[in-house]
C-alpha cells in the first residue's frame, strides 16, 4: 500500500489576492467544530514566530465580536467556545469582548472560529480589537491528501509556529471514504507575506 503525502498547492506568484475569498472560505468551513475535540486549551508550549510586524494585530487575551443586531446569546458563544475556557463575556453596543486565559488561546479562537455560522445563519465575526484588523497579505494555500484524523487544532499547531494565521480550516472531502484514509483538505492563510513565504519553503520541503 502506497503512502500519500500531504500536498500544498500554492497559487501562482503573480496572482492578485482577492480579499473576498476570506469571507467565502470562512463561511464554508464549519463542518467540524474545533472546540469539540475533548481537550481544553489553556497554556501552550509551542514556540511561535514573532516579529515587529505582528504588533499590527494587537493580539491580547481578548477578542472583540460583532453583534449589531443582538442575535448572539451568551449561551451561543459559550457553546461554540466550550473547549477554550472563556473567562468573561462583556457586552457593549454593536458587540462585545470575550476574555480568555491567555493571548495564545484568543489568537487560536480567532483563527479557527472567525466566520463560524450558527444554524440560525448568524455568523460569528471576531476582531483582535474594536478597530478593523489588517488585511491578510499571504496567499490562501490549498492542502490536500491530509489524514482524516487531522483536525483544526492539530493543523493549527503545524502551521502557526511560522506566524499568525488568518485562516486555518480543515475540510473533509468525502466522509465515507475509507480506502486511503487521506481524504482531508485544508485552507491556510498567513496574515503577513514574510511568514507565508518562509512557511511555504520550509513546509513544502518537510512534506
Amino acid at each position: 500500500m502506497s503512502t500519500l503525502k500531504p500536498i500544498i498547492k500554492l497559487p501562482p506568484r503573480n496572482t492578485t489576492h482577492n480579499n473576498n475569498n476570506n469571507n467565502n472560505n470562512n463561511s464554508n468551513n464549519n463542518r467540524l467544530n474545533p472546540s469539540n475535540n475533548n481537550r481544553t486549551l489553556t497554556a501552550e508550549s509551542t514556540t511561535y514566530s514573532t516579529s515587529p510586524k505582528q504588533q499590527q494585530l494587537s493580539i491580547s487575551n481578548e477578542l472583540f465580536f460583532e453583534d449589531m443586531d443582538n442575535k448572539l446569546t451568551d449561551y451561543d458563544i459559550q457553546n461554540v467556545l466550550q473547549g477554550f475556557k472563556i473567562f468573561q463575556i462583556r457586552r457593549e453596543v454593536g458587540g462585545g469582548y470575550i476574555s480568555f486565559l491567555s493571548a495564545r488561546v484568543a489568537e487560536r479562537v480567532y483563527t479557527l472560529l472567525n466566520g463560524y455560522m450558527f444554524t440560525s445563519q448568524t455568523v460569528l465575526k471576531f476582531r483582535f480589537s474594536s478597530n478593523n484588523d489588517p488585511q491578510p497579505e499571504g496567499d490562501i494555500w490549498e492542502i490536500s491528501n491530509l489524514p482524516l484524523h487531522i483536525d483544526h487544532n492539530s493543523l493549527y499547531d503545524i502551521f502557526r509556529p511560522y506566524g499568525p494565521l488568518s485562516i486555518c480550516k480543515f475540510l473533509i472531502e468525502d466522509t465515507t471514504a475509507t480506502t486511503t484514509g487521506h481524504e482531508g483538505k485544508a485552507l491556510v492563510q498567513y496574515f503577513f507575506r514574510d511568514d507565508s513565504d518562509r512557511a511555504s519553503i520550509e513546509m513544502v520541503c518537510k512534506f
